[in-house]
């Protein structure tokens, strides 16, 4: 009252500009602690350092059951379950493996396939035809997934059909073919580091499975 309009303009405008600064740090908030107190929000940091050049063996992953994270969504698990299990086969844990295979052989074992899932695809059909050979869950997830799998030409797209026609399909022609065919292009997967090291070292594994065999 008794204010003159510019008076009223800049003190409307403080107002506004108040408004919008408790607005903001309101959402700051809840970025930094709801958000980021997410499972997704970890997994995605931890794939950056991977994508920084951070080995495997400095990360320190750890069960689902072990994170500071409060009931996590089945996606959210699934997600973090691409990063874990690559760090537990580059550990050799094969005993840590069995729950996230469970968990993710259950999930997608009732689920539609969807592209943004392949990862996930890929590392069931390379277990079941690695560390535990089963051929009905192998065969069902690799139907699943074919078109995608058999048109891609990165490494671990070649690691898994190797290992698939070798454990489970026992076509070591075939299993040959799709190794050196990996073998060729590891060098195109991914950036330098964890991830395309533990793809060359899984390849030279069933190269050396492969050659065993034949001495034997």
């Amino acid at each position: 009252e008794g204010a003159t309009v510019a008076e009223v303009f800049f003190g409307s405008f403080a107002l506004g500009m108040l408004v919008h600064n408790i607005t903001f740090l309101v959402l700051l908030i809840y970025t930094y602690e709801v958000l980021g107190k997410r499972l997704n929000v970890y997994t995605n940091s931890m794939v950056k350092k991977l994508r920084q050049g951070i080995p495997f063996e400095q990360m320190n992953l750890k069960p689902i059951s072990q994170l500071p994270y409060k009931n996590p969504s089945k996606l959210e698990k699934m997600m973090y379950y691409q990063l874990y299990l690559p760090y537990l086969i580059d550990r050799n844990d094969m005993e840590g493996l069995k729950d996230p295979i469970r968990e993710m052989t259950d999930f997608y074992g009732k689920r539609d396939y969807i592209v943004q899932e392949t990862l996930s695809y890929y590392w069931l059909i390379f277990y079941y035809s690695r560390y535990e050979i089963n051929p009905a869950n192998a065969d069902a997830f690799f139907t699943r997934v074919s078109g995608t799998l058999l048109s891609d030409s990165d490494s671990n797209a070649k690691r898994v059909l190797a290992y698939y026609y070798f454990g489970v399909k026992r076509d070591v022609e075939k299993a040959e073919q799709y190794l050196k065919e990996g073998l060729a292009v590891i060098d195109k997967f991914s950036l330098p580091g964890a991830e395309r090291e533990l793809e060359r070292k899984l390849l030279l594994d069933l190269e050396a499975i492969i050659a065993r065999n034949r001495m034997s």
